[in-house]
């Protein structure tokens, strides 16, 4: 039995390599701009006993509660069965097989 931990797994997406990758598969430029725009231009606070932060950038990571984030995190995570595949290992290439199969 093999488990993926990938509690705040949004979190840590790198968006430019996200970028990179959807453009890899061939979505089209204008439509990952649209994607850059969404994501790359928030920013967060924290609040608190009615007391807010200043406003944050939010470098990294996908939004939490958007539609697009567990499509855009597949996509992100879409080469990890091939990156475990390049390694010949007799563990690795079991749990490549069943992330294959999952997806």
């Amino acid at each position: 039995m093999a488990f993926l931990d990938i509690k705040a797994a949004y979190d840590q997406v790198d968006r430019s390599r996200l970028w990179y990758k959807l453009l890899k598969r061939g979505v089209p430029v204008g439509f990952v701009e649209i994607l850059k725009s969404l994501f790359d231009a928030n920013s967060s606070f924290v609040a608190f006993t009615g007391v807010s932060s200043e406003p944050f950038p939010n470098q990294s990571g996908v939004l939490q509660g958007s539609l697009m984030s567990p499509l855009l995190y597949s996509v992100f995570i879409d080469d990890l069965v091939e990156r475990l595949n390049e390694d010949a290992s007799p563990v690795q290439t079991k749990l490549g097989g069943l992330l294959a199969l999952c997806g």
